[in-house]
């Protein structure tokens, strides 16, 4: 049974009742809000930022299920475990509260991907060549036998109660045309579940940490699954920049296509997948981007249905779009 969500009095006793926040004289526990899809609380320690508590806002099976998911990678990644080679790229975990479905982990200082992007430009290709050697390393690791084996929601078929939820109902525009839905089941029966993957490998989730570490938060999403959709995840938040900026100039598409091809470069120096499959993938993962960004401004914006006609487009014509002139068509 959750607990009611803490807050900066209640989550200063929680910690001290389980002997992660002890404090020596003079010294005091100061807590930020960072909620997102969880409740995030950032506490700090005499001024410093010491934990991050992750509790549900929500009690459905699902998002009870992906905490536990989380808190279990990071077991995982410690003691020898099975995701022993992943253990410098995540945070550590100080306790995982099962009952009440609340983590506690170390506090990550630094920036993401996305902020460093923000502060050096939306297609620095250093930084999108660092996304992939990250990723390359994430799925040289061989998957536990215990992972679950999921579809990501995009990819799953249309039952017949689709009308119930939202997202269903925002993803069969796309499978009534029958193009941009074969496209889809054929990236569904394509679907290779051999490798470990993030998830939800977005460049906000990447956390270039001082000195040179670079760690990978949020794994409520990890899986056993298809390598591409963890690089389509990166690739997709490019192809979101270029949209953005309107109708786009070729300067813009020519800064897009460095950053794609560094982080594929950079993923795998010797024998790259082909990018045309992936470039799909990243089409599937853009209708998930657009309906994030339609339930959050609350309907179609213009940059929605921009990314929902670059998703067509990828999914569909995807050699005419990475050649660069259909895409600048995706305006419409």
């Amino acid at each position: 049974m959750p607990l009611p969500l803490l807050n900066a009095d209640t989550v200063a006793r929680y910690l001290r009742d389980r002997g992660l926040a002890e404090l020596h004289r003079g010294e005091r526990i100061q807590v930020r809000n960072l909620s997102r899809r969880n409740h995030n609380l950032a506490v700090e320690i005499d001024g410093r930022a010491v934990w991050l508590v992750k509790q549900i806002q929500h009690n459905t099976p699902e998002v009870v299920a992906s905490l536990a998911r989380e808190a279990y990678c990071y077991y995982a990644a410690e003691n020898d475990g099975p995701l022993a080679p992943l253990q410098a790229l995540m945070p550590r975990c100080a306790y995982f509260d099962s009952e009440h479905s609340i983590l506690v982990i170390g506090f990550l200082e630094g920036v993401s991907a996305a902020d460093a992007h923000r502060r050096v430009g939306p297609f620095d290709e250093r930084l999108a060549g660092k996304l992939g050697c990250v990723l390359a390393q994430v799925h040289r690791t061989p998957p536990p036998g215990s992972f679950p084996r999921e579809l990501p929601w995009v990819l799953q078929p249309l039952d017949s109660r689709w009308r119930m939820s939202a997202r269903s109902r925002f993803l069969a525009f796309f499978h009534a045309d029958s193009l941009a839905g074969r496209a889809l089941q054929n990236l569904r029966d394509s679907w290779q579940a051999n490798t470990v993957i993030h998830g939800d490998a977005r460049p906000e989730n990447f956390v270039f940490s001082p000195p040179f570490e670079v760690r990978l938060v949020d794994w409520e999403l990890a899986n056993v699954g298809d390598a591409d959709w963890d690089s389509a995840n990166v690739m997709q938040h490019y192809w979101t920049q270029w949209a953005s900026m309107g109708w786009p100039a070729p300067e813009g598409w020519n800064a897009l296509t460095r950053a794609l091809q560094s982080f594929w470069a950079a993923y795998d120096e010797d024998a790259r997948p082909p990018f045309d499959r992936v470039t799909q993938f990243t089409g599937a993962r853009l209708i998930q981007t657009a309906y994030e960004y339609s339930a959050s401004e609350g309907g179609f914006t213009p940059l929605v249905e921009r990314l929902v006609r670059l998703a067509s487009l990828l999914l569909v014509q995807t050699d005419q779009a990475l050649q660069g002139f259909e895409a600048y068509r995706a305006e419409g």
